[in-house]
């Protein structure tokens, strides 16, 4: 009723449907229903790769040696990562350098997520990467 009635709109993905207040942009909503896809789909791959990349910008094969996962699999969360809008790539030097978009991630509530980033790296509240 309250979708007939315009005060909310759904956005279906594969796994789920995701129900927005009637104020959020179809754009802004979309993206959010990506983001909580991956942030759902977390696996120790995507944490380990997440957590590599709190630490600072990095290349795609200095965050193969922090995490000692195969090109491809970092190639494939990163893809994830940047298009759920928790990572950002930049192109530096001739290098792809790939870093955190804490905005983002502190956007979502309660992650759940074990990552420590480094003392340069802004800090997120610990409440709000804990399960409750």
């Amino acid at each position: 009723m309250l979708e007939r009635w315009g005060r909310v709109y759904t956005v279906k993905t594969q796994k789920h449907i995701y129900v927005f207040p009637s104020h959020t942009s179809y754009t802004e909503a979309s993206k959010m229903a990506e983001t909580m896809e991956t942030v759902g789909g977390l696996n120790d791959n995507v944490l380990r790769v997440l957590r590599a990349v709190l630490e600072g910008a990095q290349t795609q094969n200095e965050i193969a040696e922090r995490t000692s996962l195969p090109a491809s699999t970092i190639s494939y969360v990163l893809k994830k990562l940047v298009n759920a809008g928790l990572v950002k790539s930049e192109k530096e030097n001739g290098r792809t350098l790939y870093s955190p978009l804490y905005e983002n991630i502190y956007r979502l509530p309660r992650l759940g997520l074990p990552l420590t980033p480094s003392p340069l790296a802004r800090q997120l509240p610990e409440e709000d990467l804990q399960v409750s």
